[in-house]
């Protein structure tokens, strides 16, 4: 909005005195409940290697390290 001077009302987290909004409370109790659950880590298999310089000056080659990743993907499941 061109013509606000102030646009606390309408972002951020906190208001124009320092103090939560609704969504910054909200947000809080969010990030609480999550890192208070531990969340089973599942191993990563293995996983193609990027060819850095030749999957940027090749399309084709890029294209070929997706499919090998989406393939390596799949056989975890």
């Amino acid at each position: 909005m061109p013509e606000a001077r102030d646009v606390s009302q309408r972002t951020g987290l906190l208001t124009t005195r320092g103090k939560p909004k609704a969504w910054a409370r909200e947000f809080h109790e969010l990030a609480h409940a999550l890192t208070s659950n531990s969340i089973a880590v599942h191993p990563m298999g293995s996983r193609p290697k990027l060819d850095w310089d030749r999957c940027t000056t090749s399309a084709q080659a890029g294209r070929e390290f997706q499919l090998q990743y989406v393939e390596a993907f799949l056989r975890e499941r």
